[in-house]
């Protein structure tokens, strides 16, 4: 008996390298669901490394300006980036493979799709920007909250709000968590917190919002004081 696997297979083509939000939004939207099928046309059993590369091919493929490979693929239903590299990918692929074949994938498969993978993100996929947690894109800063469903704020000088695209992917590291749920408020109380003199706290605020607006180089914030100060409280 053939086994088949859903997937996701993203038709868009890879042109430009300037994101363009729109197009970006709507081939995502327009995923189609194909099948990947154990035999070829001969009735001849794929390999480990043909089925894990078609499984891949069905996430969508770029890289960024430093010639790194990205995917995006469905995690529980969300929408997510990861390096190809990765362990996470690599993990996704075996557990994928796992579904189609009840059997695990052996290392050279891995090692030889997680290559051809990559040369197709590389030399096929489009350039696209990368980002950890925060991003300074077109007077907005774009800040990817760490909930499990992705969420991602922008944020503008007249305020903020809830996203359902950016223009730029944004990926994980180890040890990130959620952000507190953003809400009107006022910086002025962090001035009961912080034990610096009045004319001290715009170098404060400064520090915060270029934490948040994602340009480099970031300012370092040094706290002087005696003992007893509240330098570390």
């Amino acid at each position: 008996m053939t086994n088949v696997l859903d997937t996701l297979d993203d038709t868009e083509q890879a042109t430009a390298t300037k994101p363009n939000v729109e197009a970006e939004n709507q081939s995502i939207s327009t995923v189609k669901q194909t099948t990947i099928i154990l035999s070829d046309g001969d009735e001849k059993k794929k390999s480990q490394a043909t089925l894990l590369i078609e499984i891949g091919q069905q996430g969508k493929l770029f890289h960024c300006s430093s010639g790194d490979a990205y995917t995006e693929i469905i995690l529980s239903d969300v929408k997510a980036t990861l390096k190809i590299r990765s362990r996470e990918y690599k993990e996704y692929l075996s557990h994928k493979l796992y579904k189609l074949t009840d059997k695990g994938a052996n290392s050279n498969a891995i090692s030889d799709s997680i290559a051809t993978l990559e040369a197709e993100a590389k030399f096929n996929g489009r350039e696209v920007t990368i980002a950890v947690r925060s991003h300074f894109y077109d007077d907005s800063i774009f800040i990817d909250m760490g909930t499990k469903d992705r969420s991602i704020i922008e944020v503008r000088s007249t305020g903020w709000k809830s996203v359902n695209k950016a223009p730029i992917k944004f990926i994980r590291k180890n040890g990130m968590t959620a952000l507190p749920a953003p809400t009107d408020g006022n910086i002025e109380l962090l001035k009961k917190y912080i034990n610096v003199s009045e004319d001290e706290f715009p170098l404060i605020y400064g520090w915060i919002f270029c934490a948040l607006a994602g340009v480099k180089p970031y300012p370092i914030l040094i706290l002087q004081g005696e003992q007893g100060t509240g330098k570390s409280t």
